[in-house]
């Protein structure tokens, strides 16, 4: 028999064994202290930068290697001093425990401790949930959001919008003098044999064409979503050059068909840019929630991130561009027929061929109608002369060459007082002319009312402007519609409360547009003059509209409604009273930049409010606010040769009083909303 183990012996060896492995441990922790003050001596060097300096030969490992590193996620390396498993491995690979951090991690102090206690810091992943939050956080603040947008992306909206604002103040500039000109004087116009229309009939055809709009615009959220923004305004714009070459051949029969394209293709288009502006706007827009945090979401931050920032910016962009067509489109009618008015040496060109023009002929106390040619001209004529006519009926025939004013054919569109003067401004009532009450009936019937000189030139530039929109808008790249039929909410109140402001913009456009530019500019300074009135009216809705786009960030809006409701009605006030007349001249265009300014405010409050309130649902909202807009605007152009101006002008204020309340009801609702929902700071 064997003897018994001495279990004293057995005792010992397991105590000693117990002392080892704490031994171990203890080296194992004071290895692991010593590297990381290491680190932090060295300023805690990138990963690559300390694997650089290790030996080569701790990448030697073999069963006889007791020492091997192991990179840690925190930057740092440790050592593992006797690990029974490395010591066992017989393939190990250090591609395993290799690092994916992209740098060293700040180590927090360590406190009074002294550094004897350093307990292992937490591994965070990038792909776990903390992790990814807290990258994501420092490349916002660090970077700035705008980085987080592709470099291609915001390029190519940059592109998209400046061809689109360019194209719009084109549009505006060809469109917005035409329809003052026409609308005022129906300076396009040739009348027919077998039927007789008035003189307001270009009044007539707008009306018309507006009506269209307005139907239209109610179909337009359904046009963009199947065809797009860009084929409808590629469309929008074609139909717009259709609608100026019908005004070489000014016969009802070819303006009918244009004033029709017109109505149909004016509509969405008008939605759809206003749509496409918001959009835009979104896509420059950061959409991490970060930004919207309390930290990080600063002055600075959010006038580069925000989107309704840039909603602002783009807006104040493209309402810019389109106050500056109105100047530069009314600049260039108004220095035509300022010209051609004065016919002044240079404006004609020699052996020109001007085919049309009006004239009057005083026999005794008679006024009578008589359409005139004139002649080619063989040289240059002299500026102080008037022009040299001949009769309509047989060219063969050359009478007397008489001296003509250029305007007097106006006597017979306005009534006269007692003293021979015309009756304009407020008391100025609409007058239907018939051939029976003039002497040569015949001849106005069987001659037609020829277009005035600088007519056709004014439609030969104004084409070539909308040419050169067309092909820009075809250069831009063709933008799909994010448009989805899903509830919209709160539309209905805003259709309630914002739907008779929009009728009342488009009322009060059309009488500035057409009873305004007849009763006191056309009246009493000439037709020539409505196109110069407009450059005011432009400039002032342009400094207006930029101005208040700014202003609406610190000033609340029931204070701007407030103040355009009083201004707006001492203007209609003015209008009212006031006797127009040639020698007060700079008073006109002052008017017309007041009611610009007025203008400026309605439409930039009624764009905020849609842009901000329904951002993802732009072209859904405004398509009803524009078709009350349009159906204001031809209302007011129907009724232009039918009631008188005192009339109209009650009828103007009975709106503003009745649509600017429920406005600015749903404006202080809003504002109450934003500042429940603000954070309590």
């Amino acid at each position: 028999m064997g003897s018994l183990p001495n279990l004293n012996d057995l005792y010992r060896e397991k105590e000693e064994k117990k002392a080892r492995e704490k031994e171990r441990e203890m080296a194992r922790e004071l290895a692991r202290e010593r590297d990381f003050s290491r680190d932090r001596d060295k300023d805690r060097l990138p990963i690559f930068t300390q694997q650089a300096q290790l030996p080569k030969q701790s990448h030697r490992h073999s069963l006889t290697s007791r020492r091997v590193l192991r990179t840690r996620s925190s930057g740092a390396t440790y050592h593992i001093w006797d690990d029974p498993m490395i010591e066992h491995m017989t393939a190990y690979s250090p591609i395993s425990s290799r690092s994916h951090r992209v740098g060293p991690q700040n180590q927090p102090p360590l406190g009074g401790l002294g550094g004897l206690v350093n307990p292992r810091p937490r591994r965070e992943s990038i792909n776990s949930s903390i992790g990814a939050n807290s990258v994501r956080r420092l490349l916002t603040v660090n970077r700035g959001c705008r980085h987080k947008i592709p470099v291609h992306v915001r390029a190519k909206v940059i592109k998209n919008f400046i061809l689109l604002v360019i194209a719009h103040g084109l549009t505006t500039a060809a469109l917005v003098p035409l329809i003052g000109l026409q609308g005022s004087s129906s300076a396009w116009f040739e009348q027919n044999s077998w039927i007789y229309f008035g003189p307001d009939i270009g009044s007539i055809l707008l009306s018309l064409s507006f009506f269209i709009t307005a139907g239209m615009c109610l179909l337009a959220t359904r046009l963009i979503r199947r065809l797009g923004y860009y084929i409808v305004i590629l469309i929008s714009y074609s139909g717009l050059c259709i609608y100026l070459v019908t005004h070489f051949f000014p016969s009802i029969y070819i303006l009918l068909p244009g004033y029709v394209v017109l109505g149909i293709t004016l509509g969405p288009a008008w939605v759809g840019k206003q749509s496409l502006v918001v959009s835009m706007a979104g896509k420059l827009s950061c959409g991490q929630h970060e930004c919207y945090s309390g930290d990080a979401y600063d002055s600075d931050h959010r006038n580069v991130c925000s989107r309704e920032e840039n909603v602002r910016r783009l807006a104040r962009w493209y309402h810019a561009a389109q106050d500056l067509g109105i100047i530069f489109g009314a600049l260039l009618a108004s220095t035509i027929l300022s010209c051609v008015s004065k016919n002044a040496t240079g404006c004609l060109s020699r052996g020109a061929n001007i085919t049309n023009s009006f004239a009057q002929s005083r026999h005794s106390s008679n006024m009578e109608l008589i359409g005139i040619r004139v002649v080619n001209f063989t040289s240059t004529p002299d500026p102080n002369d008037s022009y040299q006519v001949t009769p309509a009926g047989n060219s063969s025939d050359m009478p007397k060459v008489a001296e003509i004013p250029s305007d007097g054919f106006l006597d017979n569109f306005f009534y006269t007082n007692e003293h021979g003067e015309r009756i304009c401004g407020a008391d100025l009532c609409p007058v239907w002319l018939k051939p029976t009450q003039f002497g040569n009936a015949t001849e106005i019937l069987g001659d037609s009312f020829e277009l005035h000189i600088g007519t056709k030139t004014i439609i030969g530039v104004f084409l070539g402007i909308s040419l050169v929109a067309l092909a820009l808008s075809s250069m831009s790249g063709r933008i799909d519609s994010n448009l989805r039929p899903e509830p919209i909410r709160g539309m209905s109140d805003t259709l309630i409360f914002a739907g008779p402001m929009a009728y009342f913009i488009g009322t009060e456009q059309g009488y500035i547009l057409s009873d305004y530019m007849k009763a006191f500019v056309s009246c009493s300074l000439g037709p020539h003059m409505v196109a110069g009135a407009l450059v005011g009216m432009g400039i002032m809705q342009s400094i207006a509209s930029c101005t208040l786009s700014m202003l609406l960030r610190h000033t609340k809006r029931i204070v701007v409604i407030v103040a355009g409701f009083f201004f707006h009605a001492c203007l209609l006030l003015v209008l009212s009273q006031w006797k127009p007349s040639s020698d007060d001249s700079a008073l006109f265009y002052v008017i017309t930049a007041a009611w610009g300014v007025c203008n400026a405010v309605w439409e930039t409050l009624i764009f905020a409010l849609i842009s901000l309130t329904h951002t993802n649902h732009m072209a859904e909202v405004s398509s009803p606010l524009q078709a009350l807009r349009f159906l204001g605007l031809g209302i007011t152009f129907a009724a232009h040769g039918f009631l008188c101006e005192n009339p109209k002008i009650l009828i103007l204020s009975v709106l503003l009083v009745v649509c600017v309340p429920p406005y600015a009801m749903l404006e202080m609702r809003l504002e109450a909303q934003r500042k429940s929902q603000a954070p309590q700071s």
